[in-house]
């Protein structure tokens, strides 16, 4: 059985770390040295990659293959992986956990 929860903890980061690429990638966009949609993909796959992996290993405490993978749903975009995951598997976030336990615990002490 697959661990959900690290998947889940996986693509959290690389929504953030999508963010920080993305902001890199169109800068370089704007430079004059990149002219074909080729070197864009490849550049925006380089950043992914650093940025996900070195982001993965500073904030937190998963292995390096790990930190490969967050750098690979970097590049194919996080959020779209999370939402479809989220759907399929009917992932729980925290918040509804939480509420959840939250109400249960108040029923039960009436």
């Amino acid at each position: 059985m697959a661990n959900l929860d690290i998947l889940y903890d996986l693509l959290q980061i690389a929504m953030i770390t999508g963010a920080i690429t993305t902001l890199f990638v169109q800068k370089i966009k704007c430079s004059t040295f990149l002219n074909s949609k080729c070197q864009i993909v490849i550049v925006s796959l380089f950043l992914s990659m650093v940025f996900g992996v070195l982001f993965t290993l500073t904030f937190s405490n998963f292995p390096l293959i790990y930190a490969l993978w967050v750098g690979l749903f970097t590049f194919v975009g996080a959020e779209a992986i999370y939402t479809a995951v989220k759907k399929t598997l009917n992932l729980k976030t925290f918040t509804s956990v939480t509420e959840n336990t939250t109400t249960t615990d108040e029923e039960g002490d009436g």
